[in-house]
């Protein structure tokens, strides 16, 4: 079997940081959408099946890529958001 998806979610809640001098850590905000496609492929085989006995193979291959499609005021540094990149990125400047 072979299936294919596309998932696209908005008003999509995350934590947001604040400066450590507001005595704050942060509150929960609406950053934008999100988009997740994907592709899950499983194959199942009987190899051998002869009287008591029996194997049997079971593949399955699973492939999920996320983006962030929007922010309400663009790239977001301080929280590591970036448009067309995943949820979760390692920022750092050269």
């Amino acid at each position: 079997s072979i299936e294919y998806y596309v998932t696209n979610t908005s008003d999509l809640l995350a934590p947001q940081p604040l400066p450590n001098s507001t005595g704050f850590g942060g509150f929960t905000t609406n950053i934008g959408e999100t988009q997740n496609r994907g592709i899950e492929m499983s194959l199942s085989t009987l190899n051998i099946e002869k009287g008591d006995f029996s194997w049997s193979t079971d593949v399955i291959f699973t492939r999920n890529r996320e983006k962030i499609v929007s922010l309400p005021n663009g790239d977001d540094i301080a929280a590591g958001r970036f448009i067309g990149q995943p949820l979760t990125v390692f920022y750092d400047l050269k």
